[in-house]
């Protein structure tokens, strides 16, 4: 981001303006870093659940429930 756009930027996030307070390259920066990082914690809790997944299929045994058959 140039050195130039800080002050709107500090401006913007400091009172909560809403969009156009911002420069549009800025805005748009700041929306591809949010996309960017999205992106990435998505993949980490896709590996995370992908890890779960796998310790769940093979640690966890089904076992077969013993019955007594009674007889009247």
């Amino acid at each position: 981001m140039p050195r130039a756009a800080w002050p709107a930027v500090e401006h913007a996030v400091s009172t909560g303006a809403g969009r156009g307070a911002a420069p549009p390259n800025v805005t748009a920066a700041v929306a591809d870093a949010f996309t960017s990082g999205v992106h990435a914690g998505m993949a980490v809790i896709a590996v995370v659940f992908l890890c779960a997944a796998l310790a769940a299929a093979l640690l966890v045994h089904n076992r077969p429930h013993h019955t007594t058959a009674t007889t009247n």
